[in-house]
């Protein structure tokens, strides 16, 4: 690993020089099927009841796993390759990544979903009387009681101490009454985590529900002036609600939702309450497939840490976690930076990293315009030498990715696109996004754009975004920095 200094490494380029190695112009993610390893192929079959969850480092195959898991299970039984079979991700960029993979194993019928989208479907055919606008500027605060355990608890509470109709009102009732009742959260708290949040939090949070509710009441009741919106965790928090009052969710027809198989990957950014409305959603086999890494959680304000507390909250027992522990995608190099740059979140030992690669390099600037120019000259040299690679610039934020896209587009860089909506082409070429936007893709290379102390801080927070961002890397990782480079960066690379 080296760092260049303000003004040195102008001679270093992106490149690896691979002979022998055959690119795809198509970058979704393959189907590896002939190069399945031992430890991966226990977790695929497994038997087709129960729970299976495969923790991996970044670039073990854990998607892989869980999407040929699918595969073996249809092959075992046909009645799995059916829409009661489901393969839920965390955004639509993974969905679209992975989507090809089962037709190409022969599984055409199952469904292949981001989870918030099918969450909020779900939520909308069972409460149609709701209103559609998800909130955009909730508190915090709000949004981490939304998604903290203790409301499973609170809602389960709420069923003890009202005897109401199985009806969609009441279940609608239950959720505002758990959100506005601030001696009903503290109970919850106090019984499932009580130093989650102080008396005067919790008080201002069931404040500002209270207020939300009146707001939906007088919406309700005809006035459409008045503007009102639901956020986006009251999906699951409502499903929950309705399975607890009302009984198993239901498909168009109305017949109950009854899945034989699902998998839910990245899972360490889903909340306890999104896997309970799961867990209920299963037939009597409760085969259900999690994959994940806590080590990648970048939910700010949801998801869940340990998985010892999230299989308490959901009232599993003794649940054993198979890790994966060979990285197939990163070299030595940057696998080694990835841990690295964890501290003391790192849960393992480093992963066993299969190929060698270039070191990874941290290049330091006087402003962004003379990183803007450095990197155009380079990337233009590495499209002409790769032009099949795929090259991802990630930011912090999406005013740093526009200001470094419309640099590289002033300079003529080629096939560059900038990335709002996740809405990758999964094509070679160059693409600026943020690391929140790249969980579970990968890129040939990858620069780091201002890892710097302003951007990333000392915090665990951001220390996930950077091994999220790291491991996204194939064969390079690169990295600037404007300002002070963060001292994680610098401690990673010292190592």
């Amino acid at each position: 690993m080296r760092a260049h200094g303000v003004g040195r490494g102008a001679d270093r380029r992106l490149g690896t020089d691979l002979e022998g190695f055959r690119r795809r112009a198509d970058k979704h993610l393959p189907d590896i099927a002939g190069l399945i390893d031992a430890e991966q192929f226990d977790l695929i079959t497994r038997p087709t009841s129960g729970l299976v969850v495969v923790r991996g480092t970044a670039g073990s195959g854990k998607t892989t796993v869980a999407l040929h898991r699918i595969a073996w299970l249809a092959f075992e039984d046909r009645a799995f390759d059916s829409p009661r079979t489901m393969f839920l991700v965390f955004s639509p960029a993974l969905r679209d990544y992975v989507s090809h993979v089962l037709p190409s194993l022969g599984v055409s019928r199952v469904v292949v979903r981001a989870f918030g989208d099918w969450l909020s479907e779900t939520r909308r055919r069972h409460f149609p009387r709701l209103p559609k606008l998800v909130r955009d500027d909730t508190p915090a605060d709000v949004v981490r009681v939304k998604n903290h355990p203790a409301l499973l608890f609170a809602l389960e509470r709420q069923l003890d101490l009202v005897r109401g109709a199985p009806s969609a009102e009441q279940a609608v009732d239950d959720w505002a009454s758990v959100l506005t009742h601030l001696d009903l959260l503290e109970a919850a708290f106090h019984e499932v985590d009580p130093d989650a949040f102080t008396h005067e939090t919790l008080y201002r949070v069931a404040e500002w529900c209270r207020d939300r509710h009146e707001e939906l009441l007088t919406w309700l009741a005809g006035d459409r002036e008045v503007e009102v919106s639901l956020d986006a965790e009251d999906d699951a928090l409502l499903l929950r609600a309705w399975q607890l009052r009302v009984g198993p969710l239901v498909d168009r027809n109305g017949r109950p939702l009854s899945y034989r198989h699902v998998a839910l990957d990245e899972v360490q950014d889903f909340t306890p309450t999104d896997i309970a409305v799961l867990l209920h959603t299963l037939d009597e086999h409760r085969s259900l497939t999690l994959a994940g890494d806590t080590q990648q959680h970048i939910t700010k304000e949801g998801g869940f840490v340990s998985w010892t507390d999230l299989f308490r909250h959901l009232g599993l027992e003794a649940t054993e976690v198979d890790t994966l522990r060979i990285s197939y995608r990163c070299t030595r190099s940057i696998a080694s930076f990835a841990q690295a740059v964890l501290g003391p979140l790192a849960e393992d030992t480093p992963p066993i990293a299969t190929r060698e690669g270039p070191e990874v390099e941290l290049f330091q600037f006087t402003d962004h315009g003379a990183a803007v120019a450095f990197l155009a000259e380079v990337l233009v040299e590495l499209l002409e030498a790769e032009p099949l690679a795929s090259i991802v610039l990630l930011t912090g934020g999406r005013g740093m990715s526009t200001l470094y896209y419309e640099g590289l587009a002033r300079c003529d860089v080629p096939r560059l696109r900038q990335v709002t909506a996740m809405d990758f082409t999964f094509a070679p070429g160059i693409e600026v996004t943020e690391v929140d936007q790249v969980k579970g893709l990968e890129f040939d290379y990858v620069v780091l754009v201002e890892a710097s102390m302003s951007w990333y801080p000392d915090s665990a927070a951001s220390r996930r975004l950077l091994h999220v961002g790291a491991t996204r890397a194939v064969h390079q990782l690169w990295i600037t920095a404007v300002d002070d480079p963060s001292p994680m960066v610098t401690a990673a690379l010292a190592r």
